[in-house]
C-alpha cells in the first residue's frame, strides 16, 4: 500500500503531495527520515525517541539513525538522556542492539504508565519488554504530565472536535482518517471511510 492511498484524505486528491515530490519514489513510496530529534543544551545531548532500528520490513527501512548522529558529531556514548515518548517499535529501535543499551551513558526517560503496560504491567508486550530489557538499569520513570502538556493537549483535541477537521495518525489502529467526537461522557474516534 502507498502512503499517497493511506494519507490522502477521503475525497481528496494526489495535487496536494506535489510540494511534496521530492520525499517519493519513482514507485510512490514515501520517504522521511522518522522518530527521533537531537537537542543540545549545555552539558546535556538528549535523544528524542530512538527511530525504528536496524530494521526493514512492511515498507519501513530503518538503520540511519546512528549515521546520522555520527554526522553531527555525535557518538551514542554522547548521548546523556534518552526521552521515549511512547514505547511503540518506531521510537525503540535504537534503544539497545545486541543486549546492550545503544546509549551506554544515556539516563532513559518514559511515561511510567507506558513502562508498565508495555513491560512490567500485568500482561507485557514480550517483544517490547524484550527489547527494552538491557535499559531497565538505566531507566528513569516518570508520572506526570507538565501543565504545558496537558494545556497543549486539550487545546487540540478541543480544535479538532470543533471543527470537524479530519485527522490521521499514524499511531491509530489503520493508519486512517477520522474524526473525534463528543459523547455525553466521553470523546470516541469515528474512521472515516475512503
Amino acid at each position: 500500500m502507498r502512503a499517497r492511498d493511506v494519507l490522502t484524505p477521503p475525497g481528496g486528491d494526489e495535487a496536494h503531495w506535489d510540494c511534496n515530490a521530492e520525499h517519493f519514489t519513482a514507485a510512490g513510496e514515501f520517504e522521511r527520515a522518522l522518530d527521533g530529534f537531537l537537542i543540545r543544551t549545555g552539558d546535556r545531548t538528549v535523544l528524542v525517541d530512538a527511530g525504528l532500528g536496524p530494521f526493514s520490513a512492511r515498507g519501513f527501512h530503518g538503520g540511519h539513525l546512528l549515521d546520522s548522529l555520527t554526522a553531527l558529531g555525535v557518538q551514542p556514548a554522547d548521548v546523556t538522556d534518552v526521552l521515549l515518548t511512547h514505547l511503540h517499535g518506531d521510537r525503540t529501535g535504537w534503544t539497545a542492539l545486541e543486549d546492550k543499551p545503544v546509549f551506554p551513558n544515556a539516563t532513559y526517560r518514559c511515561h511510567a504508565a507506558d513502562w508498565h503496560h508495555f513491560v512490567d504491567g500485568p500482561a507485557p508486550d514480550r517483544r517490547t519488554a524484550s527489547k527494552l530489557a538491557p535499559i531497565t538499569g538505566q531507566i528513569e520513570l516518570f508520572d506526570t504530565d507538565s501543565p504545558a502538556a496537558q494545556a497543549a493537549r486539550a487545546c487540540l483535541i478541543e480544535e479538532i472536535e470543533t471543527d470537524g477537521t479530519p485527522v490521521a495518525s499514524p499511531h491509530f489502529a489503520g493508519l486512517r482518517f477520522g474524526r473525534v467526537l463528543t459523547g455525553t461522557t466521553r470523546r470516541r474516534w469515528l474512521y472515516l471511510d475512503h
